[in-house]
């Protein structure tokens, strides 16, 4: 896969994964979370 501006990668934090050792170059990882909520309708 190649990185494309605009794209995103989603992941769930409360499922158990695997880390795999970095063999060759570097493995940056950025986590950030979104807070949101729906405004109420005004009709």
């Amino acid at each position: 896969m190649v990185p494309v501006t605009g794209m995103a990668l989603c992941f769930v934090h409360d499922v158990v994964h695997e880390g795999v050792a970095v063999v060759q170059g570097r493995k940056y990882v950025l986590r950030s979370d979104v807070m949101y909520r729906q405004q109420s309708r005004v009709y």
